[in-house]
């Protein structure tokens, strides 16, 4: 693993990443934080978060054609 400094949303959208990994828990707010970041850049992520109740251990994949 690499640690890096600089911007993640900004990155992604540079193309530098193929993919965010976000941990989220049972509250589905997309509050605060990198979550609240990650749900302006790519609203599909809040959507698919938001599209059912999750349960421990459940993983969901948002693809944003855009990018």
């Amino acid at each position: 693993m690499k640690e890096l400094v600089g911007d993640l949303i900004r990155s992604a959208k540079n193309g530098e990443y193929d993919a965010i990994c976000h941990g989220s828990n049972c509250f589905q707010t997309f509050g605060a934080g990198i979550a609240l970041q990650i749900a302006k850049a790519f609203p599909v992520a809040e959507k698919l978060d938001k599209s059912k109740k999750w349960f421990l251990g459940e993983i969901g994949v948002a693809y944003d054609a855009r990018y």
